[in-house]
């Protein structure tokens, strides 16, 4: 039977970790500190191989669900979820500031040109001057939601994406670590 919240509320820690299915491989791991781990096990080349997609309660299921169907594409290309993972740590490692951050995520994009200039513009006007320089290791919650706050007021009546796409980013970096 799949996975669902009221099922994960329920999971219990015991004497040893041990794992609640979900589907396709995806399933939920319950550590004996209570943690509720979602990872995804799977075979490539003859190989099986286990990817963490993220901790329970901070990623909710529905979330946890669209990064498996991300990570079983890759299987499905053949390549292995795992190790991608480690190699976006690397990237992102390289990344110090939060400039350098979105340059890489939005290097990777599978968006159009067009969206990518325009996320671009407003990266500079608006959200460089406060973030771009700092690192990313410094910047806090209210850091972003002063910024946010300062941009929703001078942008009046302007219907910005600022909050989901910094939301975006945030998770990203948070369940890549």
């Amino acid at each position: 039977m799949p996975l669902s919240d009221t099922k994960l509320k329920g999971l219990k820690p015991k004497a040893k970790p041990y794992e609640s299915a979900d589907k396709q491989g995806m399933f939920a791991e319950v550590l004996t500190s209570g943690a509720i781990v979602f990872r995804y096990r799977y075979r490539l080349f003859g190989k099986r191989e286990k990817v963490t997609l993220g901790s329970y309660p901070a990623m909710k299921l529905k979330e946890a669900r669209m990064k498996h169907l991300e990570y079983r594409s890759l299987v499905e290309a053949g390549k292995s979820p795992a190790k991608e993972k480690q190699r976006m740590k690397a990237e992102d490692a390289r990344a110090e500031t939060f400039r350098e951050f979105t340059e890489l995520w939005l290097s990777e994009s599978s968006s159009g040109p067009d969206w990518l200039e325009v996320q671009g513009q407003w990266l500079k006007r608006d959200i460089y001057p406060a973030l771009g320089n700092r690192r990313l290791k410094d910047i806090t919650p209210d850091d972003v939601l002063t910024l946010l706050d300062s941009i929703k007021a001078a942008a009046n009546a302007r219907d910005v994406p600022y909050q989901s796409l910094i939301k975006v980013w945030l998770q990203e970096k948070l369940h890549k670590h």
